[in-house]
This record gives C-alpha cells, sequence and structure tokens, in this order.
C-alpha cells in the first residue's frame, strides 16, 4: 500500500488536506484528554467496557528523557505517529460497511466511489484520503485481507502507524480488588508493565472469561502510540450490577487475562507480536452476606 506520491500535486493537496482535517480532530481529542506529559489510551474497544479507564506512567526511563507523546497529544512538528489514532479509529468505524460495498458489488471504480458509500462527511473525506494514497487496487485488497486489521492497513499506508520490531514489555503485576464480592461489586483492575524498547503501534488488552456456560467472554483493547520505556499503570472498574442475558454476572470465578502486544494482539500480520501476558481472577459470590 506504501504509494509513492512525492511528485503528484493532486495526492500533496489530498495529503494536506488530511493531515488539517486530522489534525484538527487529534487537538480536539488532546484538550480533552491532556492531563500533564503522559501516554494515554488513545481508543478503547470492545463488547462491555471498563468504566473510568486511566494510564499513566509510574517511572519514565531516565536515560530517555524524552516528552511522552500518543496519537491524542497535540501536534508539534509532525511527530511519529500523530495521525494513527485517527487512522485505525476510522478504519475500526468503517471497515465493515465498505467490506459490505465491496463485497455486495458496489460501485467501487474510483476512491470518490467507494467513500462516497459511508454516511458521515467527515468519514467519507477520510476514506477518500486514505485510498487515494494509497490507491484503489491496494486499498480494496488491504480492505478485503482474510484477516482485515486496522493497525495493520494504517502502518502500511505511508507509515501512518509507525513499527518497532524489537519492541519489548513485561507484564509485572495484574489485580482485582475485591478478590471477590456480591453480584452489584465494582471490581477494580489495575495492571502494571515495563516497556523496555518503545513500542511503535500497540494494544493493551484485558479479557474477561465467565464461568463455563455462564454468558460470552468480554473485554476491552486499547491503542498505544510510540510508548517509550517506563513502568505504567492501566485502570479501570468493571461494574456488577447491571446483569443481562450475555452477562449474567451470575456466582462463580472469572479468569482475567492482561496481555500487551506490538501490534493489534492475535493478529497474524507482519509486525504484530504478542509481548507479555498475565493471568489472574476474581469471584462473584452467592449473596450479599458472603
Amino acid at each position: 500500500i506504501n504509494a509513492e506520491y512525492g511528485n503528484h500535486s493532486f495526492v500533496n493537496s489530498k495529503m494536506i488536506s488530511f493531515v488539517a482535517l486530522l489534525a484538527l480532530c487529534a487537538v480536539t481529542q488532546a484538550v480533552l484528554l491532556n492531563n500533564g506529559p503522559e501516554p494515554r489510551i488513545v481508543s478503547q474497544s470492545g463488547d462491555f467496557q471498563l468504566e473510568d479507564v486511566t494510564i499513566r506512567a509510574l517511572r519514565p526511563n531516565p536515560k530517555q528523557p524524552v516528552t511522552y507523546r500518543a496519537a491524542s497529544s497535540a501536534l508539534v512538528g509532525a511527530q511519529p505517529g500523530h495521525l494513527c489514532s485517527m487512522c485505525v479509529t476510522f478504519l475500526g468505524d468503517s471497515l465493515n460497511l465498505l467490506l459490505n460495498v465491496i463485497l455486495n458489488g458496489g460501485v467501487v471504480g474510483t476512491c470518490g466511489e467507494l467513500c462516497g458509500y459511508l454516511p458521515l462527511h467527515l468519514e467519507a473525506e477520510v476514506c477518500d484520503i486514505l485510498c487515494e494514497i494509497a490507491g484503489i487496487e491496494a486499498f480494496i485488497t488491504a480492505l478485503t485481507d482474510v484477516d482485515p486489521s486496522p493497525i495493520y492497513i494504517c502502518e502500511n499506508i505511508d507509515h501512518t502507524c509507525p513499527i518497532n520490531d524489537n519492541a519489548k514489555a513485561n507484564i509485572t503485576s495484574l489485580t482485582v480488588t475485591p478478590p471477590s464480592g456480591p453480584q452489584g461489586t465494582t471490581f477494580a483492575v489495575t495492571m502494571v508493565f515495563q516497556v523496555i524498547d518503545h513500542i511503535g503501534t500497540g494494544q493493551l488488552e484485558l479479557a474477561f472469561q465467565p464461568p463455563q456456560g455462564d454468558g460470552q467472554s468480554f473485554g476491552s483493547g486499547n491503542l498505544l502510540v510510540e510508548t517509550p520505556p517506563g513502568i505504567y499503570e492501566i485502570k479501570g472498574n468493571l461494574p456488577t450490577n447491571k446483569p443481562s442475558m450475555q452477562e449474567p454476572f451470575n456466582p462463580g470465578t472469572f479468569q482475567v487475562l492482561g496481555a500487551v502486544c506490538e501490534g493489534e494482539c492475535g493478529s497474524k500480520h507482519p509486525h504484530a507480536f504478542l509481548l507479555s501476558r498475565r493471568q489472574t481472577h476474581f469471584a462473584i459470590t452467592g449473596s450479599n452476606d458472603e
């Protein structure tokens, strides 16, 4: 997909528009999320969301006194990865719709025709610029991959998402507090991990496995961009006060799995691999008296 566009004024003008458009979105995120020079969760995805999720640096690497910068940080000097979260978020939201258009025989001879099927003007404009950079045939090939991955696609569109095949990290602790409680308890999940060699574009994942036969597995994935060496902590709350058919939160032991990855966790694409994983559990007891 990594298309050459340096001498083409049309694509250059598109790229300027793309940078301006996504920079505005990213700066807006920075205003809402900026609480100091720390890496932050760029986005959270999954069928069941943890609440009040935060991530902070416990101890940065003293040998690398750089300003922490995630994709939600203010844009200064075209820092690596400054457009990554916008690209991944766009594809995460629009990939299925674009696939339906392509696979159902929609008119997709040009980027404008393909992206014109998107209902929102902002989505269509971002789609059109990404497609023009890649080229319509390469863009469609990427979207129709057997296992399409927004991170992998964005890594290959002019390296919008940075890559580090030497990334190293280690999860040092994963805890749930309280370790047990009745249905309705809010469980606090805390994971501490150390980045040894910076993560280019990666994910933090927290997955929850209910007792066998009791509901569906659920979890959340969080995008990390250009995360430098240091020790980090992610926290989130898991409320169990709203049981449903999918997540009844009946009594039993729930397994909790934490993972840190370069690229998308579980992906078989190049540049995607597991950096570290850790497991723990918590229990929902039978009554408020337990």
